[in-house]
């Protein structure tokens, strides 16, 4: 798996790529619904407009992408963002193959 190999994934682009990194937040955060957004800024309206593709295809929802990982452990404890696929720099992402995902 990829973050087994590296240290960091760093993604490099335009606005096209944007949409990769939501797709890969949403992957890690474990969120496929929302896991793409700030949902620690989303109003009740914000929620129901940007469920699913939307956080991906409406403009009024990029607003609410995460840009940067950082956000995310920062401001949603409860975002799934402690799952083995989250890890800060200070901490090892290294498992042995085989070993569970837990």
């Amino acid at each position: 798996m990829i973050l087994e190999r590296f240290d960091a994934v760093v993604f490099i682009g335009d606005d096209t790529l944007k949409t990769i990194y939501a797709a890969f937040n949403m992957l890690l955060r474990e969120n496929i619904a929302m896991g793409g957004l700030k949902q620690w800024e989303l109003t009740e309206k914000d929620r129901t407009t940007c469920r699913c593709d939307n956080q991906l295809m409406r403009p009024e929802c990029s607003i609410h992408a995460i840009t940067e990982s950082q956000v995310v452990a920062e401001n949603d404890e409860s975002s799934g963002h402690k799952s083995p696929y989250y890890c800060g720099r200070k901490q090892s992402c290294a498992r042995s193959i085989g070993e569970p995902l837990n």
